[in-house]
């Protein structure tokens, strides 16, 4: 029982993780669309790629913990 607990706190951190960085990247594209400042700009697209890619490590553990909606479908 207390391993289930474990891998269920763990399927909750991940999905926590992947709900905020979904948010933040809708925050950081609204950014973008109303920035004039290229500096900012810049910033701005770094920022999304990186949490682009703090998604992508989320997803996949999500798909290898067997987190109920993100399976893998073969």
């Amino acid at each position: 029982m207390r391993k289930n607990n474990i891998i269920n706190k763990r399927n909750k951190t991940i999905i926590e993780n992947i709900d905020r960085i979904k948010c933040e990247m809708s925050k950081v594209k609204n950014e973008i669309n109303m920035t004039t400042n290229d500096f900012l700009l810049d910033s701005l697209i770094y920022r999304l790629k990186s949490l682009d890619k703090e998604f992508q490590y989320y997803l996949t553990e999500a798909r290898e913990q067997g987190v109920l909606g993100f399976e893998k479908i073969s």
